[in-house]
């Protein structure tokens, strides 16, 4: 005789989150024991601003692209007596970001078991995690940024939106691009609050065409004014090598390149005088920046690139097409997505990578949002049925 029993989802969701915090150790302790607290180029530049702040006190003597992370770390100075201290800060953030990760993905999939999937891709690549050991503004800036997303989607108090404004101030200043996450959180704003009105979504795309850009040049030539006093923006303008110190795959100009004025004037002088050279590094660039390939790794990297993180574009081209994410968050990431980009067309790809860190957990959710699409990731086709 045939007896039927009950299996529901929290017979086993129940030991996932104790899982997935122990995976987070891990990955933690794994990291500090393969590479430890790493100091390396642009480190010492926000050392050198955190010991002029603590020598002053003059906040108005630092740049103003990294004031919140030169200020962090003079905290970190001041209290422990030891830059280093910032890791720990950083590794603290990012536990508490994967939460509020988690979360996020369960306010925008409505499912625990595509919440579960999503926060374990974001805990499994160790590229993501092994920044919270740099002293390096990405940890700080990619953990910040999820918990403004999940502030701006969950915000239904005062305090929330407090929050949230602390939050995006805190990222504007943290790194040069920072503006780039508030104006991302502007859109999902704009988007959600104009089609509660029951407004065409064309015409707000449209607008944020003309009106947005507008302000995103304006923001853009602020920050990139104050760079050029450290970075020769110039010089990575009229280079023709797609990856920064790296001058194996590049493209020569046709003509002496001659670029004056304002970093986003310099652009524009580019363009016109040389637009098929432009052209071709700038499609090189965004090819050896989604591609996240570089020739000098090696071929394990690039193996654990092909299998982990390729079949996740797919899913995630997917869930955005079938637009298994709010509309609202999906032209969020499309902002975040297009800026990136831009950024890198203009200064060149990364060395290791790191410019991506910060899009890799909207990856991961547009991913889950892909096994969206399968029924048998929803959280119902999970209370079966079984025979015994």
């Amino acid at each position: 005789m045939l007896r039927t029993k009950s299996i529901t989802l929290g017979n086993y969701t129940a030991y996932l989150p104790v899982l997935l915090f122990l995976l987070w150790l891990l990955m933690q302790a794994g990291v500090y024991y393969a590479h430890g607290v790493r100091i390396v180029f642009d480190s010492h530049r926000y050392l050198d601003e955190a010991d002029k702040l603590l020598s002053t006190g003059d906040l108005a003597q630092l740049r103003i692209s990294y004031l919140s992370y030169s200020a962090i770390l003079a905290l970190c100075i001041a209290v422990f007596g030891n830059a280093k201290a910032v890791v720990l800060v950083q590794i603290i953030v990012g536990g508490l970001s994967t939460v509020a990760f988690y979360r996020l993905a369960l306010v925008l999939l409505q499912g625990r078991l595509l919440a579960y999937f999503a926060t374990g891709l974001l805990l499994l690549w160790p590229l993501y995690q092994h920044w919270h050991f740099y002293i390096h503004t990405e940890s700080l800036f990619a953990s910040l940024s999820i918990v403004a997303f999940y502030r701006v989607v969950s915000a239904n108090k005062l305090w929330h939106y407090i929050q949230l404004l602390l939050l995006l101030i805190i990222l504007t200043f943290l790194r040069a691009n920072g503006f780039m996450v508030p104006l991302a959180v502007l859109a999902y704003a704009a988007t959600a609050y104009w089609l509660r009105q029951g407004h065409s979504l064309r015409l707000l795309l449209l607008m944020v065409a003309i009106g947005g850009l507008g302000f995103t040049v304006a923001l853009a030539h602020f920050f990139l004014g104050d760079m050029a006093g450290i970075h020769s923006f110039t010089g990575h303008l009229v280079s023709g090598n797609i990856i920064q110190g790296y001058n194996k795959i590049s493209f020569v100009p046709q003509q002496e390149l001659v670029l004056s004025g304002s970093p986003l004037a310099q652009v524009g002088q580019l363009v016109w005088q040389e637009p098929a050279f432009f052209m071709k590094k700038s499609l090189g660039r965004i090819f050896y920046y989604w591609s996240q390939m570089r020739p000098y790794i090696s071929f394990r990297y690039k193996v654990a690139i092909v299998v982990f993180l390729y079949p996740l574009y797919v899913l995630a081209a997917i869930g955005l097409w079938k637009q298994q994410l709010p509309k609202p968050f999906i032209l969020a990431i499309a902002v975040l997505s297009g800026l990136f980009t831009a950024m890198v067309v203009v200064s060149g790809v990364d060395w290791d990578n790191r410019f991506m860190m910060p899009l890799l957990p909207y990856l991961y959710l547009s991913a889950a949002a892909g096994l969206k699409t399968f029924g048998v990731w929803h959280d119902d086709a999970w209370e079966l049925n079984s025979q015994k």
